[in-house]
């Protein structure tokens, strides 16, 4: 009989396989020379829509860097990547906060 910590354990180790998975599916989909998604995070300043034109340069430099250290400097441009995700928002008067992802591809 299985205990429920055995049980538990069972359950979590399949969840992380079906998420790699899944992962790894995605970036096959898009090209076989594409690694799993990436996230780029920043914050900029100005008005009239510059602080997020900002923060979305900055966002997609910090997203090349942690590519470029994670995968190399083959798969660390931006023009390259799939996928793409934007999520950026408006915060104190002047500043604004970008994320984005996208799945890293060689070029």
């Amino acid at each position: 009989m299985i205990s429920h910590k055995g049980l538990a354990s069972a359950l979590i180790a399949a969840t992380v396989c079906a998420t790699a998975f899944s992962a790894a599916a995605e970036a096959a989909r898009y090209n076989p020379y594409c690694h799993t998604r990436m996230e780029g995070r920043a914050t900029g300043q100005g008005l009239f829509g510059v602080g997020t034109q900002n923060a979305r340069a900055f966002a997609v430099a910090d997203w090349e860097s942690k590519v470029a250290d994670r995968w190399g400097p083959r798969y660390a441009s931006f023009r390259y990547a799939r996928g793409v995700q934007w999520d950026c928002k408006k915060g104190a008067i002047l500043q604004a906060k970008c994320v984005v992802t996208a799945m890293p591809c060689r070029h």
